[in-house]
Protein backbone atom coordinates (compact mmCIF):
# COMPACT_ATOMS: atom_id res chain seq x y z
CA UNK A 1 0.00 0.00 0.00
CA UNK A 2 2.68 2.14 0.92
CA UNK A 3 4.59 1.80 -2.32
CA UNK A 4 1.42 2.28 -4.38
CA UNK A 5 0.75 5.35 -2.89
CA UNK A 6 4.61 6.52 -3.35
CA UNK A 7 3.77 5.51 -7.27
CA UNK A 8 1.09 7.52 -7.50
CA UNK A 9 3.03 10.63 -5.58
CA UNK A 10 5.89 10.18 -8.33
CA UNK A 11 3.74 10.14 -11.36
CA UNK A 12 1.29 12.46 -10.34
CA UNK A 13 -1.83 10.41 -11.04
CA UNK A 14 -5.13 11.75 -11.28
CA UNK A 15 -6.64 10.58 -8.42
CA UNK A 16 -3.70 11.56 -6.39
CA UNK A 17 -3.69 15.18 -7.65
CA UNK A 18 -7.72 15.00 -7.05
CA UNK A 19 -7.23 13.46 -3.50
CA UNK A 20 -4.67 16.07 -2.51
CA UNK A 21 -6.56 18.84 -3.77
CA UNK A 22 -9.58 17.80 -1.88
CA UNK A 23 -7.41 16.87 1.30
CA UNK A 24 -5.70 20.38 1.33
CA UNK A 25 -8.99 21.92 1.73
CA UNK A 26 -8.83 20.77 5.39
CA UNK A 27 -5.04 20.08 5.92
CA UNK A 28 -3.53 23.23 4.22
CA UNK A 29 0.94 23.82 3.94
CA UNK A 30 0.95 19.74 5.40
CA UNK A 31 3.04 17.51 2.94
CA UNK A 32 3.57 13.62 2.46
CA UNK A 33 6.98 12.86 2.17
CA UNK A 34 8.59 9.94 0.95
CA UNK A 35 10.91 8.33 4.00
CA UNK A 36 12.64 4.93 4.84
CA UNK A 37 11.46 3.68 8.25
CA UNK A 38 14.44 1.09 8.55
CA UNK A 39 14.53 -0.63 5.40
CA UNK A 40 10.86 -0.20 4.16
CA UNK A 41 9.94 2.65 2.20
CA UNK A 42 6.68 4.33 3.53
CA UNK A 43 5.32 7.97 3.80
CA UNK A 44 5.56 10.29 6.25
CA UNK A 45 3.80 13.45 7.12
CA UNK A 46 4.41 16.91 8.83
CA UNK A 47 2.02 18.70 11.26
CA UNK A 48 1.20 21.33 13.52
CA UNK A 49 -1.11 22.79 15.47
CA UNK A 50 -3.84 25.50 14.46
CA UNK A 51 -5.34 28.17 16.32
CA UNK A 52 -8.59 26.08 17.16
CA UNK A 53 -5.84 23.58 19.11
CA UNK A 54 -6.51 21.41 16.49
CA UNK A 55 -3.62 18.75 15.04
CA UNK A 56 -3.28 19.27 11.21
CA UNK A 57 -1.57 16.36 9.28
CA UNK A 58 -2.13 13.48 7.64
CA UNK A 59 -1.66 11.42 10.71
CA UNK A 60 -2.04 11.10 14.53
CA UNK A 61 0.08 12.73 16.60
CA UNK A 62 0.33 10.13 18.48
CA UNK A 63 2.27 7.59 15.67
CA UNK A 64 5.75 7.50 16.28
CA UNK A 65 8.67 9.97 14.83
CA UNK A 66 11.23 9.05 12.53
CA UNK A 67 14.80 10.68 12.56
CA UNK A 68 13.86 12.98 10.41
CA UNK A 69 11.04 14.64 12.65
CA UNK A 70 8.18 13.07 10.66
CA UNK A 71 5.46 10.98 11.90
CA UNK A 72 4.69 7.67 10.01
CA UNK A 73 2.47 4.52 10.72
CA UNK A 74 4.19 1.23 11.13
CA UNK A 75 3.14 -1.35 9.27
CA UNK A 76 0.84 -3.44 10.86
CA UNK A 77 3.07 -6.78 11.06
CA UNK A 78 5.96 -4.28 12.61
CA UNK A 79 6.30 -4.11 16.50
CA UNK A 80 4.10 -1.00 17.37
CA UNK A 81 2.06 -1.60 13.94
CA UNK A 82 -1.45 -2.24 16.05
CA UNK A 83 -1.03 0.37 19.10
CA UNK A 84 -2.23 3.59 17.81
CA UNK A 85 -4.91 1.86 15.99
CA UNK A 86 -7.54 3.49 17.96
CA UNK A 87 -5.96 7.02 17.63
CA UNK A 88 -5.33 6.97 14.06
CA UNK A 89 -9.11 5.45 13.71
CA UNK A 90 -10.28 8.86 15.54
CA UNK A 91 -7.94 10.95 14.04
CA UNK A 92 -9.34 9.61 10.51
CA UNK A 93 -12.71 10.17 11.21
CA UNK A 94 -11.62 13.81 12.73
CA UNK A 95 -10.67 14.22 8.94
CA UNK A 96 -13.12 12.98 6.90
CA UNK A 97 -15.96 15.34 9.12
CA UNK A 98 -14.10 18.07 8.63
CA UNK A 99 -13.67 17.32 5.19
CA UNK A 100 -17.57 16.55 4.73
CA UNK A 101 -18.86 19.88 5.80
CA UNK A 102 -15.85 21.99 4.19
CA UNK A 103 -17.25 20.35 1.17
CA UNK A 104 -21.01 20.67 2.09
CA UNK A 105 -20.24 24.64 2.95
CA UNK A 106 -18.63 25.10 -0.84
CA UNK A 107 -21.44 23.12 -2.28
CA UNK A 108 -24.51 25.25 -0.36
CA UNK A 109 -22.77 28.09 -1.15
CA UNK A 110 -22.17 27.29 -4.94
CA UNK A 111 -26.26 26.25 -5.23
CA UNK A 112 -27.02 29.51 -3.21
CA UNK A 113 -25.61 31.36 -5.44
CA UNK A 114 -27.34 30.06 -8.22
CA UNK A 115 -30.77 30.25 -6.84
CA UNK A 116 -30.37 33.72 -5.76
CA UNK A 117 -29.14 34.98 -9.46
CA UNK A 118 -32.28 32.87 -10.87
CA UNK A 119 -34.29 33.97 -8.72
CA UNK A 120 -33.52 38.17 -8.99
CA UNK A 121 -33.46 37.15 -12.97
CA UNK A 122 -36.95 36.65 -13.61
CA UNK A 123 -40.22 38.29 -12.06
CA UNK A 124 -41.80 34.62 -12.77
CA UNK A 125 -39.01 32.41 -11.47
CA UNK A 126 -39.99 29.25 -9.48
CA UNK A 127 -37.02 29.82 -7.35
CA UNK A 128 -38.12 32.93 -5.59
CA UNK A 129 -39.68 31.25 -2.69
CA UNK A 130 -36.63 29.22 -1.97
CA UNK A 131 -34.56 32.20 -2.48
CA UNK A 132 -36.14 34.08 -0.11
CA UNK A 133 -36.08 31.25 2.45
CA UNK A 134 -32.54 31.02 1.95
CA UNK A 135 -32.11 33.92 2.71
CA UNK A 136 -33.64 34.16 6.21
CA UNK A 137 -32.02 33.10 9.54
CA UNK A 138 -33.46 29.37 10.82
CA UNK A 139 -33.07 25.90 9.74
CA UNK A 140 -32.32 24.08 6.72
CA UNK A 141 -34.79 23.42 4.04
CA UNK A 142 -33.73 19.69 4.38
CA UNK A 143 -34.01 19.76 8.20
CA UNK A 144 -37.66 21.42 7.48
CA UNK A 145 -38.65 18.44 5.55
CA UNK A 146 -37.33 15.86 8.25
CA UNK A 147 -39.35 16.81 11.04
CA UNK A 148 -42.72 16.61 8.96
CA UNK A 149 -43.27 12.81 9.52
CA UNK A 150 -45.90 12.27 6.85
CA UNK A 151 -45.18 11.64 3.30
CA UNK A 152 -48.12 13.75 2.17
CA UNK A 153 -47.00 17.01 3.72
CA UNK A 154 -43.66 16.64 3.23
CA UNK A 155 -44.92 16.14 -0.55
CA UNK A 156 -46.91 19.41 0.15
CA UNK A 157 -44.47 21.35 1.36
CA UNK A 158 -41.30 20.35 -1.09
CA UNK A 159 -43.54 21.44 -3.84
CA UNK A 160 -44.73 24.68 -3.33
CA UNK A 161 -41.09 25.74 -2.64
CA UNK A 162 -40.49 24.29 -6.10
CA UNK A 163 -43.47 26.13 -7.36
CA UNK A 164 -45.05 22.94 -8.46
CA UNK A 165 -48.50 24.20 -7.64
CA UNK A 166 -50.00 25.26 -10.80
CA UNK A 167 -49.96 28.45 -9.08
CA UNK A 168 -51.25 31.39 -12.45
CA UNK A 169 -47.97 33.32 -11.57
CA UNK A 170 -46.18 30.12 -13.44
CA UNK A 171 -49.07 28.24 -15.35
CA UNK A 172 -51.13 31.42 -16.75
CA UNK A 173 -54.37 29.46 -16.26
CA UNK A 174 -54.17 27.48 -18.85
CA UNK A 175 -56.50 25.22 -17.85
CA UNK A 176 -59.33 28.10 -17.48
CA UNK A 177 -58.84 30.13 -20.02
CA UNK A 178 -62.42 31.54 -20.26
CA UNK A 179 -62.81 32.60 -17.16
CA UNK A 180 -60.11 34.97 -17.37
CA UNK A 181 -60.81 38.66 -17.24
CA UNK A 182 -61.50 39.76 -21.12
CA UNK A 183 -63.27 43.48 -20.86
CA UNK A 184 -61.17 46.53 -20.79
CA UNK A 185 -62.94 47.10 -17.42
CA UNK A 186 -61.30 44.41 -16.02
CA UNK A 187 -58.35 44.51 -18.01
CA UNK A 188 -57.89 48.01 -15.96
CA UNK A 189 -58.84 46.51 -12.34
CA UNK A 190 -56.21 43.76 -13.02
CA UNK A 191 -53.58 45.82 -14.18
CA UNK A 192 -54.13 48.18 -11.19
CA UNK A 193 -53.65 44.73 -8.49
CA UNK A 194 -50.29 44.53 -9.86
CA UNK A 195 -51.10 41.11 -12.43
CA UNK A 196 -52.11 40.24 -15.57
CA UNK A 197 -55.21 38.63 -16.70
CA UNK A 198 -53.71 35.45 -17.29
CA UNK A 199 -52.15 35.34 -13.75
CA UNK A 200 -54.95 36.41 -11.08
CA UNK A 201 -56.37 34.10 -8.63
CA UNK A 202 -59.35 32.78 -10.62
CA UNK A 203 -61.24 31.37 -7.37
CA UNK A 204 -60.97 35.32 -6.06
CA UNK A 205 -61.82 36.92 -9.70
CA UNK A 206 -65.14 34.31 -10.86
CA UNK A 207 -66.55 34.45 -7.19
CA UNK A 208 -65.87 37.43 -5.98
CA UNK A 209 -64.44 39.56 -8.55
CA UNK A 210 -61.27 39.96 -6.76
CA UNK A 211 -58.30 40.78 -9.00
CA UNK A 212 -54.99 39.51 -7.28
CA UNK A 213 -52.00 37.76 -8.71
CA UNK A 214 -51.85 33.81 -7.87
CA UNK A 215 -48.53 33.33 -6.19
CA UNK A 216 -47.19 31.48 -3.03
CA UNK A 217 -47.92 34.56 -0.84
CA UNK A 218 -51.28 35.03 -2.03
CA UNK A 219 -52.41 31.28 -0.94
CA UNK A 220 -50.80 30.79 2.14
CA UNK A 221 -51.83 34.51 3.95
CA UNK A 222 -54.45 36.13 1.26
CA UNK A 223 -56.96 34.05 -0.58
CA UNK A 224 -60.63 33.20 1.00
CA UNK A 225 -60.62 29.72 -0.47
CA UNK A 226 -58.43 28.62 2.46
CA UNK A 227 -59.48 30.54 5.61
CA UNK A 228 -60.43 27.52 7.41
CA UNK A 229 -57.24 25.75 6.70
CA UNK A 230 -55.24 28.96 7.66
CA UNK A 231 -57.29 30.15 10.98
CA UNK A 232 -56.42 26.23 11.80
CA UNK A 233 -53.14 26.63 11.20
CA UNK A 234 -52.88 29.96 13.68
CA UNK A 235 -54.57 28.38 16.46
CA UNK A 236 -51.92 25.13 16.04
CA UNK A 237 -49.23 27.81 16.20
CA UNK A 238 -47.56 28.25 19.75
CA UNK A 239 -46.96 31.77 18.53
CA UNK A 240 -49.17 34.41 17.19
CA UNK A 241 -49.21 35.72 13.82
CA UNK A 242 -51.74 37.62 11.61
CA UNK A 243 -50.33 35.80 7.84
CA UNK A 244 -50.48 39.16 6.62
CA UNK A 245 -46.46 39.93 5.36
CA UNK A 246 -44.41 37.94 2.76
CA UNK A 247 -42.08 38.04 6.26
CA UNK A 248 -44.86 36.30 7.62
CA UNK A 249 -45.03 33.49 5.36
CA UNK A 250 -41.33 33.20 5.57
CA UNK A 251 -41.15 32.88 9.44
CA UNK A 252 -43.43 29.85 8.63
CA UNK A 253 -40.22 27.86 7.25
CA UNK A 254 -37.98 29.52 9.15
CA UNK A 255 -39.51 28.14 12.70
CA UNK A 256 -37.52 25.67 14.55
CA UNK A 257 -40.56 23.87 16.72
CA UNK A 258 -40.81 20.70 15.29
CA UNK A 259 -44.62 21.00 16.70
CA UNK A 260 -45.35 23.99 14.54
CA UNK A 261 -43.30 22.80 11.35
CA UNK A 262 -45.42 20.13 11.63
CA UNK A 263 -48.75 22.26 11.17
CA UNK A 264 -47.35 23.57 8.55
CA UNK A 265 -47.44 20.58 7.29
CA UNK A 266 -50.97 19.81 7.63
CA UNK A 267 -51.49 23.33 6.27
CA UNK A 268 -49.86 22.91 3.22
CA UNK A 269 -51.66 19.64 2.17
CA UNK A 270 -54.83 20.57 2.98
CA UNK A 271 -54.59 23.90 1.07
CA UNK A 272 -52.65 21.84 -1.75
CA UNK A 273 -55.87 19.41 -1.86
CA UNK A 274 -58.20 21.95 -1.67
CA UNK A 275 -56.40 23.92 -4.53
CA UNK A 276 -56.39 21.30 -6.98
CA UNK A 277 -60.42 20.69 -6.66
CA UNK A 278 -60.34 24.34 -6.99
CA UNK A 279 -58.23 23.63 -10.56
CA UNK A 280 -60.74 20.60 -11.32
CA UNK A 281 -63.70 23.37 -10.65
CA UNK A 282 -62.30 26.34 -12.97
CA UNK A 283 -61.66 23.61 -15.47
CA UNK A 284 -65.03 22.04 -15.92
CA UNK A 285 -66.65 25.85 -15.47
CA UNK A 286 -64.64 26.99 -18.17
CA UNK A 287 -65.41 24.00 -20.58
CA UNK A 288 -68.82 24.51 -19.81
CA UNK A 289 -68.63 28.81 -20.36
CA UNK A 290 -67.26 27.41 -24.03
CA UNK A 291 -70.04 25.86 -24.59
CA UNK A 292 -72.89 27.61 -23.20
CA UNK A 293 -71.79 31.26 -24.11
CA UNK A 294 -74.16 32.99 -26.56
CA UNK A 295 -71.46 34.27 -28.33
CA UNK A 296 -70.43 30.59 -29.03
CA UNK A 297 -74.19 29.42 -29.48
CA UNK A 298 -74.86 32.39 -31.89
CA UNK A 299 -72.13 31.46 -34.16
CA UNK A 300 -72.84 27.63 -34.13
CA UNK A 301 -76.54 28.63 -34.63
CA UNK A 302 -75.64 30.28 -37.40
CA UNK A 303 -72.96 27.93 -39.46
CA UNK A 304 -75.96 25.30 -38.73
CA UNK A 305 -77.95 27.47 -40.89
CA UNK A 306 -79.76 29.51 -37.95
CA UNK A 307 -81.25 32.73 -38.19
CA UNK A 308 -80.38 35.06 -35.25
CA UNK A 309 -81.94 38.41 -34.83
CA UNK A 310 -80.34 41.39 -33.66
CA UNK A 311 -81.87 41.47 -30.30
CA UNK A 312 -80.39 37.88 -29.51
CA UNK A 313 -83.70 35.97 -30.34
CA UNK A 314 -82.21 32.24 -31.94
CA UNK A 315 -84.86 31.24 -34.79
CA UNK A 316 -84.75 28.07 -36.87
CA UNK A 317 -85.82 30.45 -39.53
CA UNK A 318 -85.91 34.20 -40.45
CA UNK A 319 -89.70 35.24 -38.91
CA UNK A 320 -91.71 36.32 -41.96
CA UNK A 321 -92.13 40.49 -41.58
CA UNK A 322 -88.81 40.65 -39.35
CA UNK A 323 -88.45 39.73 -35.39
CA UNK A 324 -91.39 41.51 -33.22
CA UNK A 325 -88.70 41.78 -30.43
CA UNK A 326 -89.17 45.71 -30.46
CA UNK A 327 -93.05 45.71 -31.85
CA UNK A 328 -95.80 46.51 -28.81
CA UNK A 329 -97.80 43.77 -30.01
CA UNK A 330 -97.44 40.04 -31.35
CA UNK A 331 -99.03 36.80 -32.20
CA UNK A 332 -97.89 33.32 -30.88
CA UNK A 333 -96.93 32.58 -34.16
CA UNK A 334 -94.92 35.02 -34.27
CA UNK A 335 -92.56 33.19 -32.01
CA UNK A 336 -93.20 29.48 -33.22
CA UNK A 337 -89.65 29.23 -34.81
CA UNK A 338 -87.71 31.00 -32.10
CA UNK A 339 -85.97 28.33 -29.70
CA UNK A 340 -83.21 30.54 -27.49
CA UNK A 341 -82.79 34.14 -26.29
CA UNK A 342 -79.91 36.00 -23.90
CA UNK A 343 -80.04 35.37 -20.59
CA UNK A 344 -77.77 35.88 -17.26
CA UNK A 345 -75.98 32.61 -16.03
CA UNK A 346 -74.70 33.84 -12.15
CA UNK A 347 -72.85 30.48 -11.82
CA UNK A 348 -71.14 31.37 -14.99
CA UNK A 349 -71.46 34.98 -14.70
CA UNK A 350 -71.74 35.58 -18.03
CA UNK A 351 -74.53 35.94 -20.90
CA UNK A 352 -75.65 32.33 -22.23
CA UNK A 353 -78.16 30.97 -24.42
CA UNK A 354 -80.94 30.13 -22.62
CA UNK A 355 -84.91 28.52 -23.58
CA UNK A 356 -87.03 31.12 -24.95
CA UNK A 357 -89.13 32.10 -22.44
CA UNK A 358 -91.59 34.87 -23.28
CA UNK A 359 -92.29 36.11 -19.57
CA UNK A 360 -88.35 36.77 -19.05
CA UNK A 361 -87.68 38.10 -22.70
CA UNK A 362 -85.27 40.63 -22.73
CA UNK A 363 -83.39 42.37 -25.67
CA UNK A 364 -79.05 41.76 -25.61
CA UNK A 365 -78.25 44.90 -25.03
CA UNK A 366 -80.20 44.77 -22.22
CA UNK A 367 -78.62 41.75 -20.65
CA UNK A 368 -75.43 42.28 -21.58
CA UNK A 369 -75.59 45.89 -19.46
CA UNK A 370 -76.98 44.10 -17.01
CA UNK A 371 -73.86 41.67 -17.00
CA UNK A 372 -71.86 45.06 -17.10
CA UNK A 373 -73.55 46.15 -14.00
CA UNK A 374 -72.89 43.31 -12.18
CA UNK A 375 -69.13 43.41 -13.06
CA UNK A 376 -69.38 40.79 -15.39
Amino acid sequence: MQLALIAHQHLQSTCDTETCADLDLVLPRVRLIPTLVGTEATLSSSGYWNDADDWVSFLAYSLPVNIQGHRYRPAPGTRGGGAHAKAVNAHIQHVIVNLRTELSQQWWSSVYSNIVLASAASDTSKLHVVSQCLQKPGPPLHIILEHLSLPSHRAAVASFLCADWFLGKYSNNYFAKCLLPRTRAHFETVCDAGATPSNVCLTCWHYDRVAALEDEYHIVCVCSAYAQARQRLRNQLSYHTHQRTRDDMHCLFSNRSQADLQALGEFMARTRQRHRRNEVTMERLSDELLIKSFAGRRAAWRLQGGHSCRHGVLFLRAPDGGCKCMAPESLPEDWHQAKFMPALDHRLKTVTAAPLNMERLQRLGAVQSQARHLGW
